[in-house]
């Protein structure tokens, strides 16, 4: 079995000092790589990328995830590689086809796994050494004006079947992104290696990283469980049929929570939310429970788990302390 290695999400939502904190504390608890969202408009990406960069020394640095919608390939191609040079080598791309962020600008999500591949392309010619053109068209992308990593690494968060083979065919890693259910994650790696096998790679050619989104732990299971519940019902409500399929709910009520948290507010929808639904999707209860589950999850495969966790009190800070300190240490220990 692999070593386990963790990933921690921490989004720019504090000031910058703030933030700097952070990622000071998640590389000093051992976490093995920080990834920063791009799904709000809070402190831009390549910006908070850029502070953790300059505030840290091991951890690699990734976008989780970014798009080819509200950010032009080429121009996020001069970010990551901004970053990968203040990071010495540590950074890594994390593309996908755009969160809430595409609601907020009012942008259309056209042709999504199209408009991958084609970033995927354009976004690794920008980084190589020298200018050249686009496959089957006249298109040049030129080399940028900074110093590049052609093999900086790509990854591609993926939730949809069509996404998870089009990282298997043509990404460095793959970000899963449908909770912690065993059915969901089989059925996803499973999607992964269709795209594996259809453009003949070898097995091990592709990271893969599983995102586990709305984590908490604590001695008191309820209050974790609770913590969760507004994440739970934001996530569960964007997530596709198949996924709703694989964990056993029932579609329309889920769609119905997702209705309410639009219209009355992430509180009101939690309270639809059940500890049955928390349960199915992500890992929240007492430390001895997490570490079951990620243990049960490490069988599938994973080469990394990447955590957004709820914070206690307010402070992101404490929680992922928490996190370090009753579950991550001894499993690494291992």
């Amino acid at each position: 079995m692999k070593p386990f290695r963790f990933g921690i999400a921490i989004a720019a939502t504090e000031p910058p000092e703030m933030f700097i904190q952070t990622v000071k504390l998640a590389e000093e608890l051992g976490f093995d790589s920080i990834w920063v969202p791009d799904f709000r408009l809070y402190l831009d990406l390549y910006v908070a990328l850029g502070l953790a960069a300059l505030n840290t020394t091991r951890v690699r640095l990734g976008s989780a995830v970014t798009n080819p919608y509200t950010r032009q390939p080429g121009m996020t191609a001069v970010g990551i590689a901004s970053v990968d040079q203040l990071s010495g080598g540590r950074a890594v791309l994390g593309l996908g086809t755009g969160g809430i962020v595409m609601g907020l600008l009012d942008i259309e999500r056209r042709k999504p796994v199209l408009a991958c591949r084609q970033a995927v392309e354009e976004i690794r010619a920008h980084l190589g050494h020298e200018s050249s053109r686009s496959a089957g068209s006249s298109r040049e992308y030129v080399r940028l004006d900074l110093p590049t990593r052609p093999d900086l690494p790509i990854v591609i968060g993926a939730t949809g079947h069509q996404m998870l083979a089009l990282a298997g065919e043509i990404a460095d890693g793959v970000i899963i992104n449908v909770g912690a259910n065993q059915a969901c994650l089989e059925e996803a790696l499973a999607a992964v290696e269709k795209g594996i096998k259809r453009a003949d790679r070898p097995a091990g050619s592709l990271e893969r990283f599983c995102w586990l989104q709305g984590t908490a732990v604590s001695e008191d299971a309820a209050e974790a469980m609770n913590l969760v519940k507004p994440a739970v019902a934001l996530t569960l409500g964007r997530l596709p049929k198949w996924t709703l399929d694989a964990m056993g709910m029932d579609e329309g009520e889920i769609r119905e929570i997702q209705r309410i948290y639009r219209t009355e507010g992430a509180e009101v929808a939690a309270k639809r939310v059940t500890d049955d639904m928390v349960g199915r999707f992500t890992i929240a209860g007492t430390p001895q429970r997490a570490i079951q589950e990620l243990k049960r999850l490490q069988t599938l495969g994973f080469d990394e788990f990447i955590f957004i966790v709820e914070e206690f009190g307010g402070n992101v800070r404490s929680a992922i302390q928490s996190l370090a300190d009753q579950v991550l240490s001894g499993l690494k220990a291992q």
